[in-house]
């Protein structure tokens, strides 16, 4: 299972000790990788059958969640110092998943972007950020570390977003 680089040079913004939501996960690559790293975990995947190597311990835990179905987010505001995607995009839920990182907590994502096409799959401009897509969704409530895009050789060919933010404090109240 070869680990994403974006993933590995961009964990130790991430709290020791932490509690990370590995969303999309898959086959739980990066979590694995996480655990390792001495974070607790939590994998979500609405196909769970590639996890059955996820340790029953106090520092992780595999959820079943299908996150396009329509049913309800499945945790509470700021629940996680960290959320790391990789290779996933549902541009529906965004809100939810900006709002379940506490507040200092971490963001990492990357996915495929326009341009991809020339490439492969996928080529449903669903699945393809636009330009700086990623910029306008977390700009709102968090402040950006790290952003690229473009050309991306890791693993395959590809055109690709990373972003790395951090969870900005709530605003309270007007100023007079």
């Amino acid at each position: 299972m070869v680990i994403s680089r974006w993933v590995s040079e961009n964990e130790k913004f991430i709290k020791r000790n932490g509690l990370i939501l590995d969303l999309a996960c898959g086959s739980g690559r990066h979590g694995k990788f996480l655990l390792e790293k001495g974070f607790n975990v939590v994998f979500l995947d609405r196909d769970i059958s590639q996890l059955d190597w996820v340790p029953k311990a106090s520092r992780s835990q595999v959820i079943k969640h299908d996150l396009e179905d329509g049913t309800r987010w499945i945790f509470l505001p700021c629940s996680f110092d960290a959320v790391v995607v990789t290779n996933y995009l549902y541009r529906p839920i965004f809100p939810d998943l900006l709002s379940i990182i506490e507040e200092g907590g971490i963001l990492i994502y990357e996915t495929f972007s326009k341009g991809n096409e020339i490439y492969g799959r996928p080529t449903n401009p669903n699945y393809l950020l636009q330009p700086e897509e990623l910029i306008d969704i977390v700009r709102p409530s968090m402040r950006i570390i790290s952003f690229k895009e473009g050309y991306s050789d890791e693993g395959r060919e590809s055109i690709t977003q990373k972003i790395v933010a951090i969870k900005r404090a709530a605003k309270t109240g007007q100023s007079s």
